[in-house]
Formats: C-alpha cells, sequence, structure tokens
C-alpha cells in the first residue's frame, strides 16, 4: 500500500520536472537546476543497480545498468544538442 503510494507520488514528481525542463514557461536558471537534479537521479539510480549488481554477482543486472546509464546518455546528449541547435 504504501510502495504504491511512493511510486504515485515519484511519478508525479519525475513527469513534472520533465515536462518543466523542456517548457519556456519557466525561468532557464530553474529548467537548468531541474535537468541537473533529474540526471543525478538517474546516476543514482545507476549505481544502485550497479552496486547491488557487483554485491550480489549479478552479471545481468550490471549488463542492465551500464544499459540504462548509456541509453540515459545518449538521451541527454540529443536533448542538449537539440537545444543548442535551435539557440
Amino acid at each position: 500500500m504504501l510502495d504504491d503510494v511512493i511510486e504515485i507520488v515519484l511519478e508525479l514528481i519525475l513527469d513534472g520536472m520533465i515536462a518543466a525542463t523542456g517548457s519556456k514557461k519557466f525561468p532557464m536558471s530553474i529548467r537548468i537546476g531541474l535537468g541537473v537534479l533529474l540526471v543525478a537521479i538517474v546516476i543514482g539510480v545507476c549505481g544502485l543497480l550497479m552496486y547491488v549488481g557487483i554485491g550480489s554477482g549479478s552479471i545481468l543486472l550490471i549488463i542492465i545498468s551500464v544499459v540504462l546509464l548509456a541509453a540515459a546518455a545518449i538521451w541527454i546528449y540529443s536533448k542538449v544538442k537539440k537545444h543548442t541547435a535551435n539557440r
């Protein structure tokens, strides 16, 4: 029960951060701060998966964390490149 509430709250927060980061309605400093916070959350989750994978000796969990980190890096790179091209 409590995990469902936490999941819903975190989903709302993360969706709000993603929407605010791409919105022109917010000042640039707030969008950059939210983007940095979002990147920190993604890196933290990938790092936690890597830590648990190494601790338990699970190669599959380590591979999943590396793939997620690479996908996040590609996504961030494409967003930054798209933003700088529109300037």
